[in-house]
């Protein structure tokens, strides 16, 4: 395939931020060559046919090695009951290897109408069980499981008191429950990430915000980078050690994958009422948990080891008074780290002041289950402040879609949508998803289209600053990284 192409004949935006769009552009050598000029000669000529071509769609949340290894291969999303719930496992036992515990994930007490007991698993005895909820911060094990584990240790442990019930969270699932799952078989992870990059680009997606270990970069990621052309910049999870900023140095240089943050959780979910709270939950005895480094008091001392070792800090925080922590503190650094809060989906008006300026990622794609809980969960008064884009960029906060994948889809054009109809503008949306997206990321090179970034774009049906997003939502006809097409919606469906 030709290293140029030169496309044409439609509508190329090349800065959603400023509205600033031309008739052609051209592609060389993975880069943006020329603007409003003529086809080069021995180019490969695209007519785009009256279509719209933005920068390439950036999803800067998600989890490639959970969504790869992790979640199991039984789906229990669609689960209403527990005759279904145990159909569905008891179906996916049969594709399990003897050493292999079976892993399903997406369960909700929403969907389900209550929450799954030690007795739903058991009807599997001969072979560890582990089922995630959907928000991957609570699992429920078998009793097969629960004897392989260190059950007293664990019960001390964040998220451990309920162990003995099969019910494990947050700092006890992750760190005492978690690695003790066998992990698929290395040719197993690398064909999913394979195909998970494929269904990247059929959703426009070029470049992604990754949550990894640098294990797991080392490893598979970047091995596998040339292979799965989708730009990978990592927040790896790993503690700011001077052994592992040294680590992080080796991934900084390369256009396909770069180690750009290191994040660390600071408190839980609302679905599993662990995100902390100022004030209790209205259906729970509790206002949530600290976790990791707001439990040990210790946060400040993590974000300067960060931004000391030259990366940003990533602070997963839900509730209001974990995100408030997070804004306190991170209002003390240097603006040019480009700090981000992960998630903030309760912002207290008592920290509104730190807003300004302030990076945050969040996913649309959340809102609507999360919508179905608040009110039970904190009451019509606090539910009004949950997912309120609109008030924190009007506040002069910085926005930077993601999905949070495989907790909610890889879907750009959806979250844009559900953005869109919660108040912000399709300028707004669009630029939350390419140039913002960029920056929060550390990416001068993408989320817009101008000479010398990157030759990757996104070719939609529509222009999604004109279209009704009520009536009819673009669609995603091809998808360019690196000047190579990766998507093609016409020979997709040839």
């Amino acid at each position: 395939m030709s290293r140029t192409i030169h496309l044409h004949s439609g509508i190329i935006i090349l800065d959603p931020s400023d509205e600033i769009f031309a008739s052609s552009i051209t592609f060389c050598d993975g880069a943006v060559s020329a603007i409003n000029q003529g086809a080069p000669e021995g180019a490969l000529s695209i007519d785009l046919c009256g279509q719209t071509l933005a920068p390439g769609f950036i999803d800067s949340h998600l989890h490639l090695m959970l969504g790869s290894s992790g979640k199991g291969d039984v789906d229990l999303s669609c689960c209403t009951n527990q005759i279904a719930f145990q159909q569905l496992l008891l179906q996916g036992l049969n594709k399990v290897e003897d050493d292999q515990w079976l892993i399903a994930s997406g369960w909700s007490e929403e969907t389900l109408g209550t929450s799954p007991t030690l007795e739903w698993v058991d009807c599997i005895q001969n072979q560890p069980v582990l089922c995630w909820r959907t928000d991957f911060h609570a699992a429920i094990l078998n009793t097969a499981a629960l004897q392989l584990l260190d059950l007293p240790s664990i019960r001390n442990v964040v998220g451990g008191n309920d162990c003995m019930r099969g019910i494990v969270k947050e700092t006890a699932l992750w760190e005492h429950v978690s690695p003790r799952i066998p992990i698929p078989s290395p040719t197993q992870i690398r064909n999913r990430l394979k195909k998970l990059a494929k269904s990247l680009h059929a959703d426009g997606i070029t470049l992604v915000g990754a949550m990894e270990t640098l294990e797991d970069v080392e490893g598979y990621l970047f091995p596998l980078k040339e292979s799965l052309q989708v730009r990978m910049r990592m927040m790896v999870f790993d503690e700011p050690t001077k052994e592992n900023i040294i680590r992080c140095n080796q991934f900084t240089d390369d256009p396909l994958l770069r180690v750009t943050g290191i994040k660390t959780f600071i408190d839980g979910t609302l679905g599993s009422r662990t995100a902390k709270m100022y004030v209790p939950y209205c259906d729970a005895n509790s206002s949530g948990l600290f976790v990791s480094h707001a439990l040990h008091d210790d946060l400040d001392d993590w974000i300067e080891a960060v931004v000391q070792g030259g990366f940003a800090p990533v602070v997963h925080a839900i509730g209001d008074e974990a995100v408030g922590l997070s804004l306190k503190l991170l209002h003390r650094i240097s603006s040019q780290c480009i700090a981000r809060i992960e998630h903030a989906q309760f912002i207290d008006e008592r920290d509104s002041k730190f807003l300004p300026g302030q990076w945050f990622g969040v996913q649309p794609l959340h809102k609507e289950s999360d919508d179905a809980i608040a009110v039970q969960a904190v009451g019509p008064k606090r539910a009004r402040r949950l997912h309120d884009w609109r008030a924190m960029l009007d506040a002069g906060a910085n926005l930077s879609f993601g999905s949070d994948w495989p907790i909610a889809p890889h879907q750009p054009i959806d979250a844009m949508s559900i953005a869109i109809k919660s108040g912000l503008s399709s300028k707004e949306a669009l630029v939350a998803t390419t140039v913002d997206a960029a920056k929060s990321l550390r990416e001068p090179k993408a989320g817009i289209l101008r000479i010398g970034s990157f030759a990757d774009a996104t070719v939609l049906s529509c222009n999604p600053f004109e279209c009704d997003w009520d009536v009819e939502t673009p669609r995603v006809t091809m998808t360019i990284v690196g000047g190579v097409i990766q998507f093609n919606e016409e020979q997709t469906n040839a």
